[in-house]
């Protein structure tokens, strides 16, 4: 029996496992489909997206909600960005019209 048989699908094994380990996969799952189903698995795990840690959501204040953490930055972010405009309309910087425009562009992102 030529030792390829089984040399190949273990290589394609212990590379998807590879690249599942650094996609926060199942390295074993994926170790697996490697090994059986070869360049299948491989071209699969390229085209899968790696998953999210538990790190990148945390809890919203004043709720039981997860939210991911580019959420709460870019909600954050408009939030500073109304308290600017506000500051700015105060200051006599801005119009009404051009206050309202902003605001509503701002308030669109949350």
């Amino acid at each position: 029996m030529n030792p390829l048989y089984f040399t190949v699908p273990l290589l394609f094994g212990f590379v998807c496992a590879g690249i599942a380990s650094a996609r926060n996969r199942s390295t074993v799952g994926w170790f697996a489909i490697g090994f059986l189903i070869s360049i299948v698995g491989f071209i699969l795990i390229l085209v899968l997206p790696a998953i999210e840690n538990d790190e990148d959501y945390v809890q919203e204040p004043g709720t039981n909600q997860y939210r991911p953490k580019r959420e709460i930055k870019r909600r954050s972010e408009a939030f500073d960005g109304l308290a600017q405009l506000a500051e700015l309309k105060a200051h006599g910087l801005l119009n009404e019209a051009e206050f309202a425009a902003k605001k509503s562009e701002l308030l669109a992102r949350i």
